[in-house]
């Protein structure tokens, strides 16, 4: 099944990424941004292979959502036919609910 992130997944992911790259040491920060990529395309992965496996979001219809590994990140996504489109990614304990859900395709 292919996958697809909205652009503002992409800002989401890419957010987290620049928080980790922060952490100091330097060396450090590298590793764990490279660490939060890895997770991020290892769920991507798992959704790909069986993407209904994953639950639905109790309050945003429609809506999986897969935790990263290793990473207080949520992933969230829809199924569409033959796609996966991944939607947000969003720290754990944020309130996300209604950017998820202004998102949904």
């Amino acid at each position: 099944m292919a996958v697809r992130l909205l652009p503002e997944a992409r800002d989401d992911l890419r957010e987290a990424v620049k928080y980790y790259r922060k952490v100091s040491p330097p060396v450090l920060g590298k590793q764990l941004a490279q660490r939060v990529l890895a997770a991020f395309r290892e769920c991507l992965e798992g959704v790909a292979s069986a993407p209904n496996s994953r639950p639905l979001h109790p309050d945003i219809p429609g809506v999986r959502f897969v935790g990263l590994r290793g990473f207080p990140y949520i992933a969230f996504y829809a199924v569409h036919s033959e796609d996966v489109v991944v939607v947000a990614v969003e720290y754990a304990t944020s309130d996300y609910e209604s950017r998820v859900a202004a998102r949904r395709p």
